[in-house]
């Protein structure tokens, strides 16, 4: 039986995850790409049960900001923290 499995990837750059979404044949990816955590915090209203990836650096607040805002609305949250390199 196939899943969807749900990946929000929040950074000003998401399209750089777009081959993240590939199928394996166990299931489907369904990529969320989202450019600020404004954005992620809309977006957390509707997409309860997903996986997280975020960027330390975003354009609006850190990661780690976005990070503590979704564990007060959502406890059990699913989220990695990653900073991309600028060199």
């Amino acid at each position: 039986m196939k899943t969807t499995t749900h990946m929000v990837i929040v950074d000003v750059s998401p399209y750089d995850y777009l081959a993240m979404g590939s199928d394996d044949g166990a299931g489907a990816v369904e990529q969320h790409l989202l450019p600020s955590g404004r954005d992620a915090l809309r977006f957390a209203r509707q997409m309860t049960d997903a996986v997280w990836l975020i960027n330390m650096q975003l354009p609006d607040m850190s990661g780690l900001e976005l990070y503590h805002m979704l564990r007060r609305r959502w406890r059990e949250v699913v989220c990695f923290l990653c900073r991309t390199s600028t060199a």
